[in-house]
């Protein structure tokens, strides 16, 4: 462990006492709001969609909707999620950082 101590950061005390498999209020907290920022995200990009274009959403399973439709969709959904959960992630680790530095 000491070989990644520097790269790691130290263990806290937190971690070590612990019990296995148990999980933290704080990743708990991270997850519900990893999932609402996710949720939020998907919803605001699903209706601009339909009101810009007024059609349906492209699916990789319609044969209707041409390729490239499908694949920016599937890029900009995915990046925009991503971004919020980053987002999520800074805002709620925040804390733990400042403590860390």
């Amino acid at each position: 462990m000491e070989m990644y101590e520097g790269v790691l950061g130290p263990a806290s005390r937190d971690d070590v006492q612990a019990p296995a498999g148990a999980v933290s209020r704080q990743a708990v907290r991270l997850w519900v709001l990893e999932a609402a920022a996710t949720w939020t995200v998907r919803r605001a990009l699903e209706s601009g969609y339909r009101l810009a274009t007024g059609s349906a959403l492209p699916t990789a399973r319609d044969r209707d909707v041409p390729f490239r439709r499908a694949l920016v969709w599937a890029s900009v959904t995915a990046a925009a999620v991503a971004a919020s959960n980053v987002a999520v992630d800074r805002v709620v680790l925040r804390p733990r950082l400042r403590q860390d530095a």
